[in-house]
């Protein structure tokens, strides 16, 4: 429970010492978590960021630039929350997932 309020706690303030980043900027940090193995862990978070991205894009095109940062803005908070949910989950279920890794060692030997 300790883990939550300090995972929460710590969004809230990095959310506000964001810098505005380009849409391309996010983009990328996007698709470097998407690619790592800690994404599998995440896809609800990473779904929602994928949202505010897309809706960052479209303020962009209509030219609102401060719906464009707010946007930009989540979309940057909810990758790290992508984060930090997977590292959680993986620390919570660290026994299970090290079955799961010696189950298909197993099975690859067959």
């Amino acid at each position: 429970m300790l883990k939550y309020v300090f995972i929460l706690l710590s969004l809230i303030i990095s959310n506000h010492a964001f810098a505005v980043e380009s849409i391309e900027s996010v983009q990328q940090q996007l698709n470097t978590f998407k690619q790592s193995s800690d994404a599998m862990y995440a896809n609800a978070t990473l779904t929602r960021a994928e949202a505010y991205l897309g809706a960052a894009m479209l303020a962009d095109e209509e030219e609102k630039q401060e719906a464009t940062q707010d946007a930009l803005r989540k979309a940057q908070s909810t990758i790290q929350e992508a984060k930090a949910n997977a590292k959680h989950f993986q620390e919570q279920f660290e026994d299970l997932l090290d079955l799961q890794n010696a189950a298909q060692e197993v099975m690859n030997k067959l």
